[in-house]
């Protein structure tokens, strides 16, 4: 299976548009296409990851200097232990994630009286944005393939759009903006639907873990 790199996602947009002379669109114009739909496609589908982190410090407003690019938090776990399993798991009840001046702050709102201690153990779930390989230094792609013709359907309308204001008649630009508009109009529908999977930034009661049923009951 082909690893989408910006020279392939470029290439595919230079033959969708038929200018593979870049007589309208500039690499830097395309990548800027890319790169828009790109950001409008990690809101609506950011990449999920998990980590644990050190608190530093006691108290319940945690800073997460060491997660790049947070964009939001759905589950985290405390207290924790990474040498460890247990189950049911620690799940905080109630979180917030903000930011001060641009640096990421974990707030735990219920913890029943108990606030985290320095140098506990933290496990998180958040979202980062997604990436494609060569855009903006980005070392690896992590839109999935069953994505990538959607990203470039968006990337193809923002070109369209960008293009339309430079085109010599009106005739052509507003052609030009139509299929931009339709372009986009299926884009954005997608990413409607994507958003359904969005990962909240707020938590919420987790509930009971696994149970034992009448057979594994201990007599």
């Amino acid at each position: 299976m082909t690893t989408i790199t910006l020279s392939i996602l470029r290439a595919r947009l230079e033959r969708l548009l038929d200018d593979l002379a870049h007589d309208v669109w500039t690499t830097t114009v395309l990548e800027d296409a890319i790169r828009t739909a790109l950001e409008e496609y990690s809101n609506a589908c950011p990449c999920a990851k998990e980590s644990y982190i050190v608190a530093p410090g006691a108290g319940r407003e945690i800073a997460l200097d060491e997660l790049d690019n947070l964009m939001s938090i759905s589950r985290v776990w405390w207290p924790y232990d990474s040498l460890s399993t247990t189950w049911p798991p620690n799940r905080v009840r109630g979180f917030e994630l903000y930011f001060d001046d641009n640096r990421p702050i974990l707030f735990l709102t219920d913890l029943n009286g108990a606030e985290p201690a320095a140098n506990d153990e933290i496990r998180i779930w958040y979202t980062v944005p997604r990436q494609i390989s060569e855009l903006d230094e980005a070392a690896a792609t992590t839109v999935p393939n069953h994505h990538i013709q959607l990203l470039q359907m968006g990337a193809s309308g923002y070109a369209a759009m960008f293009a339309a204001s430079n085109l010599l008649t009106e005739r052509d630009a507003e052609a030009l903006r139509k299929w931009a508009y339709a372009r986009m109009a299926d884009f954005r529908l997608r990413l409607d639907q994507l958003r359904g999977t969005e990962v909240r930034m707020r938590g919420e009661p987790y509930g009971r873990g696994w149970s034992l049923d009448k057979w594994d009951e201990s007599s």
